[in-house]
């Protein structure tokens, strides 16, 4: 998977073992997969957000499977897991189609059927479909044969017409078929499909065709993790892409995941990442794409953008190192975050290119980092695992709010002397967010530690701080258009005030304290409040040429409730409108003053009190 992010003259040893990729890889594309099977009980599909379908020879509901096996021989767990599996796969988000062939019986005239089965599902869910283009990954060979003197006559001749056909006819439907070269250590490629892409011709008495027969088809190879040819991976001209498919780590059906080779899974990838790049928001229109863009040419634009622009070879100009996938990401050295081995990129596709995908001196057009930073050097943002109450903490103000409490700590430096953060805790407040057990508002504080720093520029701090911040902005921001596009948050309904029946309270234990009495023919508030989880720690790193860290700040985040400081500001807030209504006099009282001052002395030291009952005993809790 690393080899997949490795941009040029990046050595795999530079990636800190890390598969950078955008988050929302295949959100909206379609997958055709036509293998075996699947196992839906595979934990390595256990957590994909598309949607799922099943169909092929007496299979229809994988809850409800019969005496048929999900994927007989386990080839289809393997090859769906480098599609999109959790771990090992690209288009995590795609919508998959198992289309689970008769595995070990399939002949010509199945492989026509299936074909046209999939142009007319396709067909009806095009229109609704938000990626415009779909992908058939064939991860398999029918007839080994030698290409050389293979003839067909009769009614074998016939289906192989039918299959070419069949196969022209889904890419002008804006299908793209993905076909894998074959394993069998020969020179050339010796099976179909994949020799429907060369001028190969199977009538005969016929010489050899002038075009291929399947102009549009995408053929796979596989080549090991330093981009070499793989042993076993057969190569033709026609061969015009390639990826990992040398000791892979794969889905092992029933059993714990394994290394295989084998270009099924190298195709795997490559049909995975056709998706990931389709599925980009701004691809369609990158490629000029309009509602009247004919199917065919939808697919040999992306044909064209996977073998020419994302694609190298680790090697130049040395034939054993094809051309091997790349998804043009970029390793966070510029404006990118990690969450765990997840990555969103900002800059925008249309400027990226297998070639200028990392300049050293590019920045980034939509967050601005200081030249400073990034010079010859690598700045990486990694985010913690432990999930933190983040609350409402979400919009791009929280740039603005968490690079003002990083850089408070961290003092000013002269150029090239070595500066250090003050350890010292910083707070965001306040933090609204829902109670889980009774979906009422409360708050707290999100509090920042900086637990180790060091730099030598000012520029060096403040690009560690600007890339922190906006890490954590796109980890945690909130698309209304696509809610699901960001798991870290989601809108939930929240009431105020509420009784068992439904109605408010006048007090209450809730977001404003107190005992609470219920209130006959009140209404309860409701509404509703985008909330979310982040991580909770996030370390810059800037490293030089040499891999020498020279800069780095690392932060620890911690959610504190009941969030004192939140509450106190609600009652600064309750206390000054209760002043500006009571009587003329009535503040200098002595039980109203005692109370103000409880109030005032509890939050400025909230350790030696309990907010709750303070709260309660000055809005009169119980119902008073």
């Amino acid at each position: 998977m690393v080899f997949l992010s490795q941009p040029p003259g990046v050595q795999l040893a530079q990636m800190n073992n890390q598969y950078y990729y955008d988050q929302s890889a295949g959100s909206g594309a379609t997958i055709y997969m036509c293998d075996s099977g699947a196992d839906p009980g595979n934990a390595e599909f256990s957590q994909l957000t598309g949607s799922w379908r099943w169909v092929g020879p007496a299979w229809n509901d994988p809850s409800n499977p019969g005496t048929e096996e999900a994927d007989p021989d386990g080839h289809g767990t393997m090859v769906l897991s480098k599609i999109a599996g959790l771990n090992f796969g690209i288009a995590r988000n795609a919508n998959i189609v198992v289309v689970r062939t008769n595995s070990g019986e399939t002949d010509v005239a199945d492989e026509v059927n299936m074909i046209k089965w999939i142009i007319e599902d396709w067909k009806k869910i095009r229109d609704s479909a938000s990626v415009k283009v779909a992908i058939i990954n064939m991860s398999y060979g029918l007839d080994d044969v030698d290409p050389d003197k293979f003839k067909a006559t009769g009614q074998e001749a016939t289906d192989y017409d039918n299959w070419r056909d069949a196969l022209n006819e889904a890419v002008s439907e804006g299908l793209l078929p993905i076909v894998s070269s074959g394993n069998d250590d020969a020179e050339k490629v010796t099976a179909y499909p994949a020799l429907m892409a060369s001028k190969h011709n199977w009538n005969s008495g016929e010489n050899d065709l002038t075009s291929p027969a399947v102009p549009q088809m995408l053929v796979v190879g596989a080549t090991d993790n330093n981009g070499r040819y793989g042993p076993n991976s057969q190569v033709s001209d026609f061969v015009r892409i390639a990826a990992p498919g040398v000791s892979v780590t794969v889905a092992m059906k029933g059993r714990r995941p394994g290394k295989i080779d084998g270009t099924s899974f190298a195709t795997g990838s490559v049909s995975g990442m056709a998706a990931y790049f389709a599925a980009l928001p701004s691809f369609a229109t990158m490629m000029g794409w309009t509602e009247s863009t004919q199917w065919s040419k939808r697919v040999s634009d992306l044909i064209n953008y996977l073998v020419d622009t994302a694609s190298y070879a680790r090697q130049a100009n040395n034939e054993n190192y094809p051309k091997a996938l790349y998804n043009l990401e970029c390793p966070p050295s510029l404006n990118a975050r990690t969450l765990g081995d997840n990555l969103e990129h900002l800059l925008p596709i249309e400027n990226r290119d297998a070639a200028s995908a990392c300049p050293a001196n590019l920045a980034p057009q939509s967050t601005p980092i200081p030249t400073g930073v990034i010079g010859k050097t690598r700045t990486s943002a990694q985010l913690g695992y432990q999930p933190v109450n983040y609350g409402d903490l979400h919009d791009k103000n929280m740039v603005k709010q968490v690079s003002s409490v990083l850089l408070s700590p961290c003092p000013d430096t002269g150029s090239g002397t070595t500066t250090h953060c003050a350890e010292a805790t910083q707070t965001i407040s306040p933090i609204a967010y829902i109670e889980p057990e009774n979906s009422e508002l409360s708050g707290g504080d999100l509090q920042f530690i900086v637990k180790d720093s060091k730099y030598s520029s000012n520029a060096q701090r403040n690009g560690m701080i600007d890339v922190a911040a906006n890490a954590l902005y796109h980890a945690l921001s909130y698309d209304e258009k696509n809610p699901s596009a960001n798991k870290n948050c989601v809108k939930k309904r929240w009431e105020q005030g509420c009784g068992k029946r439904g109605r408010k309270r006048s007090g209450g234990e809730g977001f404003l304290g107190g005992g609470g009495a219920t209130v006959p023919n009140a209404e309860c508030e409701h509404g509703e409040q985008v909330v979310c989880t982040g991580p909770d720690n996030i370390l810059v790193v800037v490293i030089d040429q040499a891999a020498n860290m020279v800069a780095n700040l690392d932060v620890d985040i911690s959610f504190h409730q009941p969030g004192d400081s939140f509450v106190c500001g609600l009652i600064a807030g309750l206390v000054d409108a209760a002043v500006a209504v009571l009587p003329e006099g009535w503040a200098a009282e002595p039980e109203v003053a005692t109370a103000m001052g409880t109030v005032e002395a509890c939050c400025m030291d909230s350790d030696k009190c309990n907010i709750t009952s303070v709260v309660t005993g000055f809005t009169g809790g119980g119902g008073d």
